[in-house]
């Protein structure tokens, strides 16, 4: 099965008082990197804000793996706040 995607993911920093740069990380999707050290108070202009970021993804098979790293330096561990599937393609 092979169709395309617009994934949403969702984020916010819910810690009050993170800052820019605290808490950056990679975001892969089936093993294609999507952001770099991505930085959701950086994004969202502080911490208590959500962002979201919107890519256009062709999928083989019957799953899709979202995976977070955290950037060399950060001081925290990445967070998502949810993920959003829109089928926007034909499944072949």
């Amino acid at each position: 099965i092979e169709t395309t995607y617009t994934v949403r993911l969702h984020f916010a920093e819910l810690e009050d008082g993170i800052g820019r740069g605290e808490r950056v990380f990679d975001v892969l999707i089936d093993g294609r990197e999507v952001l770099e050290g991505y930085d959701i108070a950086g994004e969202a202009g502080g911490s208590l804000r959500g962002v979201v970021a919107e890519f256009r993804v062709e999928v083989s098979g019957n799953t899709m793996k979202v995976e977070l790293r955290r950037s060399d330096g950060s001081r925290l561990d990445p967070v998502i706040s949810g993920i959003e599937l829109v089928l926007t393609g034909e499944v072949r």
